[in-house]
């Protein structure tokens, strides 16, 4: 029997994870909010980081130890990071998220050894130039939390993006600028661990990081908005393509005003209302004295009913809030109002101003889009994009006839079920008559390929790998399975 704590919360440890990464679950990644690592007794941890350059210069100015900074050579590293398509997920992984633990990393890509303080993988794209390894301290102390890693913003990640497959530059950048995006480390840590939860234990569609969060991604065909820069911190798609853009707030400073009027004026635009933002409070659970909870609830009332405008558009549905603690109200629980990701909007009259509603209720908050094949969009084209957890990546969409469209040459043929059987019918012929025969002649004259070749035409190396093929050296096995 599942066992309940505060009100209802459950274990995570008690709930089934969509996560199949073994020990990476909720329930094994080390608990970032309660665990008091962002306010430590010496006050609030310190994140150092290195990057290779850093480190060369280290090496060189002799104020560590040669052997402790031992780095490989850099071309070399880009090599090995190209042959193991995992490695390349990582990076993907990274760049959408901009902040991850290595333990984060591994859920996302499905590569359990990936946390491993001996693992080679995420080493080498730090070799290679690509991302800066960081780790957490607490005055003089280190903070045993996994190692953190986020983009390296330097020419070596253009150069080594030239040299990738288009599937594998699409997978890696997202159809984006390589960039390193904020470097709030702890908030960005906080919300990678949010949607990763959200991935794991709930029925959403897909999750995206602060690199597609944009606002000109949300809205690429409204020019008002075709040239903003401001982003989001994440961005989840319900499974009808409504898409939830999530703010993290700690404070109800002058930023968060900014931020809350921003995204008012945004959806004032939305006229299909496609669109729903979430506020999400992560201040410290131990400093109850600058909790914000009270000064943002005022802000987002105040604000979603300022202007007949607003109040016209019902602004107030679709603006809501919710604590991090509310959710997860203690180390290693799970509230069961998560599971439906239960928020608060202020859509209820005098006396009883704000109401709960389950954001991935159909019934509650309504979605119906004019084209619903282009609002699930995001869902089918996660599938090509490494960053993404790898339970929630589907086949993706069909890159050859992608980038034959781009070179001008007309789409593949359909191949139909009788070509197909007459295809296959006639290479087994030939594969019986090269393992009966090695030295065989074929019908031209020349030798029979000998059955290892046979074997090698078979599986022949791709010259661009799609999501499907994520793990092992070219076309192996999966990530799991790599040694």
């Amino acid at each position: 029997m599942v066992s309940t704590r505060n009100d209802g919360a459950v274990r995570l440890c008690e709930v089934k994870s969509a996560c199949t990464t073994p020990r990476h679950t909720a329930a094994d990644r080390v608990e970032l909010f309660w665990s008091g690592v962002r306010s430590a007794p010496t006050g609030h941890v310190a994140m150092s980081w290195s990057s290779r350059a850093a480190l060369e210069r280290y090496r060189a100015s002799g104020i560590a130890h040669p052997r402790a900074l031992q780095l490989g050579s850099q071309d070399e590293a880009r090599g090995r990071v190209i042959a193991r398509p995992r490695r390349l997920a990582a990076l993907g992984a990274i760049h959408l998220w901009r902040t991850m633990t290595s333990e984060q990393v591994a859920a996302v890509v499905g590569s359990p050894l990936m946390s491993s303080s001996r693992s080679i993988d995420l080493r080498l794209l730090l070799e290679a130039g690509l991302v800066q390894r960081g780790g957490a301290f607490a005055g003089e102390r280190r903070v045993v939390v996994p190692t953190l890693w986020r983009p390296d913003v330097t020419d070596v990640a253009l150069h080594f993006l030239d040299q990738l497959s288009y599937a594998e530059w699409l997978g890696v950048s997202a159809c984006q600028k390589w960039s390193c995006g904020s470097q709030a480390a702890w908030h960005n840590l906080i919300t990678t661990e949010l949607s990763l939860r959200v991935a794991e234990l709930t029925p959403i569609g897909t999750v995206f990081g602060e690199l597609l969060a944009g606002v000109r991604l949300l809205f690429p065909f409204d020019e008002r908005l075709a040239k903003s820069r401001r982003s989001a911190d994440a961005v989840w798609v319900r499974d009808d393509g409504l898409r939830i853009v999530v703010e993290m707030t700690a404070n109800a400073a002058a930023t968060f005003q900014a931020r809350l009027e921003h995204w008012i004026d945004v959806l004032l635009g939305d006229a299909e209302r496609s669109t729903v933002v979430c506020f999400v409070d992560v201040s410290d659970p131990d400093n109850d004295r600058n909790r914000p909870d009270h000064l943002v609830r005022r802000a987002v009332a105040s604000a979603v009913s300022s202007s007949p405008e607003r109040v016209r558009a019902r602004i107030a549905e679709r603006v809501c809030l919710v604590r991090y603690r509310d959710w997860f109200p203690g180390l290693g629980l799970v509230h069961p109002s998560f599971f439906g990701l239960r928020v608060e909007r202020p859509t209820g009259g005098p006396g009883a101003r704000w109401e709960p509603v389950d954001l991935l209720d159909p019934y509650a908050v309504v979605f119906t889009p004019a084209d619903p094949v282009a609002a699930r969009a995001p869902i089918v084209h996660a599938g090509d994009v490494y960053g993404v957890p790898h339970w929630l990546r589907g086949p993706g969409l069909d890159l050859e006839a992608v980038v034959r469209r781009l070179a001008g040459f007309p789409p593949p043929e359909r191949t139909t079920p009788e070509r197909r059987a007459e295809l296959v019918a006639r290479f087994a012929g030939r594969e019986r008559r090269a393992d009966l025969e090695p030295g065989a002649q074929d019908g031209h004259g020349a030798p029979s390929p000998a059955p290892v070749a046979t074997a090698t035409a078979r599986h022949p190396r791709p010259v661009a790998r799609g999501p499907e093929d994520l793990g092992g050296e070219r076309g192996g096995q999966s990530p799991g399975q790599e040694g």
